[in-house]
């Protein structure tokens, strides 16, 4: 939208500035030369003496208004594309600002709880670690990996890339501490907490250091 916007400003400004220099030119002197007697120019040379012309002061009808009036329509559509262009432009930056406040504190939290959940796991049931990370773990898990892509609008793909990548990492190691203590193995599931928490960590210092 924004580069059609600068398009049409373009396309409306050039044939203005066109009809200003052919169109009007030659109106006026042909204008000049009906007002002219013969006699005072030679035609061969379009050569024309100005010296016994009066010119009247209104000289509007000179001016190529149809022209005119379409390099106004088509510079107006532009400026209007640009104004659209701007407002969506900031709308989208406010919403994406928000969204990567909501998942950069989704992040920290899950960070927080998987530390926390990790030192206390090898007094814990295996159910009972099943149960926090589906109930405490997991949601902010998704609100992060659902709005991620507020990333890129805000910082670009490599940002995007150098974030996600040990986020991935960090989700798939709960995953598996998930699937350890479903199966009754503490140990495994305890050092897959510390990785995944590791590897959150890396993830929310790469998303830092962009800010």
């Amino acid at each position: 939208m924004k580069l059609l916007g600068q398009i049409l400003l373009w396309v409306g400004f050039l044939v203005g500035s066109y009809f200003t220099v052919s169109t009007s030119t030659h109106e006026g002197v042909e204008f000049v030369k009906g007002l002219t007697p013969e006699s005072k120019y030679v035609k061969d040379f379009e050569l024309i003496d100005l010296s016994a012309v009066e010119v009247p002061e209104n000289g509007w009808h000179l001016i190529p208004w149809i022209w005119y009036s379409i390099a106004t329509a088509v510079c107006f559509a532009g400026v209007v594309l640009l104004h659209m262009s701007r407002k969506n432009t900031t709308e989208k930056s406010d919403k994406s600002a928000a969204s990567l406040n909501e998942i950069t504190q989704a992040l920290e939290r899950v960070i927080g709880n998987t530390k926390q959940l990790a030192a206390e796991s090898s007094k814990l049931a295996p159910s009972k670690i099943v149960d926090r990370i589906d109930n405490v773990l997991a949601n902010d898990l998704r609100i992060f990996a659902e709005g991620r892509d507020c990333m890129t609008t805000e910082y670009g793909l490599t940002l995007f890339a150098d974030v996600m990548s040990p986020f991935a990492a960090g989700e798939r190691a709960i995953n598996r501490a998930w699937s350890a203590a479903a199966d009754g193995y503490i140990d495994e599931a305890t050092v897959c907490l510390q990785r995944g928490f590791e590897m959150l960590t890396t993830a929310n210092a790469e998303l830092q250091n962009a800010k």
